[in-house]
């Protein structure tokens, strides 16, 4: 069993995410930097943690990069089978579309879990014009094609802050929806 924390931290000219773990009740490791270095500035932000079983951890994050104007979304996972093999932290595949690919609107307020043993992360995108749900399902090492995960289409309501909890029968997205005229929590099951 891991105990995990991640934060933001100013070293060397960049925000990156950090973490650090404490494993079988033990002492905290020294921290490790798990955003990806980059040749220009970084401005990551908003880590959120979630264990994914068998000692598992998946971290996500807002990402800048060269004060673009833009975040998008950067995942991670920590598993006592990478450490056993000196790799640490293990960057999971980028997202397809974004700010990594040049779309000027940002992606942010990630949110991950584990949902039938398959890692998910949800997101708030601004791709459409408006704040949209997306997702994503990790299952290769490729990139991953995000898909829209809301039920309102063309409507000018916006769905922002998703979070995500794993339960037996899919995922369980909880998000915030102005559509009837000021911010209501919904769920919406994501099988």
């Amino acid at each position: 069993t891991a105990l995990a924390v991640a934060w933001t931290d100013y070293r060397g000219r960049d925000w990156g995410v950090w973490a650090a773990l404490a494993q079988d009740g033990g002492a905290f490791a020294s921290a490790q930097q798990v955003s990806p270095p980059s040749d220009t500035e970084v401005l990551a932000a908003d880590p959120v943690l979630a264990a994914a079983g068998n000692g598992t951890v998946l971290l996500a994050w807002e990402d800048l990069r060269a004060r673009r104007g833009h975040r998008d979304v950067r995942m991670a996972r920590w598993s006592a089978a990478s450490v056993q093999s000196s790799a640490g932290w293990e960057t999971l595949p980028e997202l397809l579309g974004g700010a990594d690919a040049g779309e000027a609107l940002s992606r942010f307020r990630p949110s991950v879990a584990v949902v039938g043993g398959q890692v998910r992360a949800v997101f708030q995108d601004l791709t459409p014009g408006k704040s949209a749900l997306y997702g994503a399902a990790f299952g290769g090492a490729g990139p991953v094609q995000p898909a829209r995960l809301d039920d309102t289409g063309d409507s000018p309501n916006q769905l922002t802050r998703p979070r995500m909890v794993a339960t037996p029968q899919g995922a369980l997205v909880l998000f915030e929806d102005d559509r009837s005229g000021w911010s209501r929590l919904r769920a919406s099951r994501w099988p």
